[in-house]
């Protein structure tokens, strides 16, 4: 069993590899060009999406056939309003405008949804593979001169530290086990 000293002393080794590696994704910085979304009244392009904000995150969210976007969807509704006090925010999904706009109602979303309906830009954010779609995220700014750069990104996966269900399960006996995320339609 470990002790206080111990689990301080890896907090800080996990610390200082979350450093590490939020400083190699934002090696990899890179501009983007303009990306054209489907939304219920038209098309949105990436850079409308700013709203007044110069920072944007975008969450790459699979539909409403995953529980597990799902669950990630529903916890940021949570923060929603905090994250929106410094930073534009919207996802992107696969969907439908108007199926879309029936599902985030029924959750109560609090922020933009709109679809990838050409698939162009989750596939080049890397959130589409041969294996299919990924869930994720990706961070941008747009400069002055309008020209609009990613400046990080992050997958989603069962466990990881974007979702606040995975840290309070891993605390039970048994951890999550084979738990999945349930929902209503």
């Amino acid at each position: 069993m470990a002790n206080a000293a111990e689990l301080d002393a890896l907090e800080r080794q996990i610390d200082a590899l979350k450093a590490e590696l939020r400083a190699a994704r934002q090696a990899q910085l890179s501009e983007v060009g303009e990306y054209e979304f489907a939304v219920l009244n038209g098309r949105r392009n990436l850079s409308e999406l700013f709203l007044d904000k110069n920072d944007l995150i975008v969450v790459h969210n699979m539909g409403r056939s995953c529980v597990y976007c799902t669950s990630y969807g529903d916890a940021l509704n949570g923060i929603a309003a905090h994250l929106q006090s410094r930073t534009a925010l919207a996802m992107v999904t696969p969907d439908a405008p108007a199926d879309q706009l029936q599902f985030a109602s029924s959750r109560d979303w609090q922020f933009h949804i709109v679809s990838d309906d050409s698939g162009a830009f989750t596939s080049d954010m890397g959130f589409k593979t041969e294996e299919g779609l990924m869930p994720g995220f990706s961070c941008f700014y747009r400069h002055e001169d309008g020209r609009m750069e990613r400046t990080g990104f992050s997958f989603f996966c069962p466990g990881d530290e974007f979702n606040p269900i995975w840290p309070y399960l891993s605390m039970l006996k048994e951890g999550a086990g084979d738990w999945s995320p349930k929902y209503k339609y």
